[in-house]
């Protein structure tokens, strides 16, 4: 998907005077779904080696992921100020 908002080109590219048909610009869009959003497999994709794949809600995913990311996360989880959701996933771990 591109997104662009012409007006605001010429305050983005350097002023020489004259505007080149090759320049593009391109900008990262993030999105995700809400929290609370249960995320599961599709059918055809539920069960690897025979082991069926759980539904995770969204934001305890991403949160379980970044604490076990993150050092000073880490650190706060190995010292029991931070808990992880019940079933999280290791690092890198999509159900």
């Amino acid at each position: 998907m591109r997104l662009i908002h012409y007006p605001l080109l010429p305050s983005w590219r350097p002023a020489t005077g004259c505007a080149r048909s090759e320049e593009r610009y391109s900008f990262p869009l993030f999105f995700n779904v809400d929290y609370h959003t249960e995320v599961r497999p599709l059918p055809q994709f539920a069960s690897r080696d025979g082991k069926q794949r759980p539904a995770l809600r969204a934001g305890e995913h991403l949160f379980a992921q970044t604490a076990q990311t993150f050092a000073y996360l880490r650190d706060r989880v190995e010292a029991g100020e931070l808990l992880l959701p019940d079933g999280s996933q290791e690092i890198g771990q999509f159900g």
